[in-house]
């Protein structure tokens, strides 16, 4: 069995709160990013649940924004309801 088996099947039963949130930015951090926001509750991040940025092998910073989600989301979940991201 492949470690991306077992990480993939691992990853894939997390919940979104409390374990998936907060596995994501240790997983960046280990990846040379800088984390510059993570998920919290009850505070307007416009959809974004961690913001962290890298720079990239011509030297420029790149941005990344995650959304954390539990299931399958598609493009009209995405950007519309209550969970939307807001550009």
């Amino acid at each position: 069995m492949s470690i991306q088996l077992v990480l993939s099947h691992y990853l894939s039963g997390l919940r979104e709160r409390d374990e998936l949130d907060a596995l994501l930015p240790d997983l960046l951090l280990a990846m040379g990013h800088s984390v510059l926001s993570r998920a919290q509750v009850g505070v307007n991040q416009g959809g974004v649940d961690v913001l962290s940025t890298q720079v990239n092998a011509d030297g420029e910073t790149e941005a990344f924004l995650f959304v954390i989600k539990f299931g399958n989301v598609n493009r009209n979940d995405f950007y519309s309801g209550q969970q939307a991201i807001h550009p």
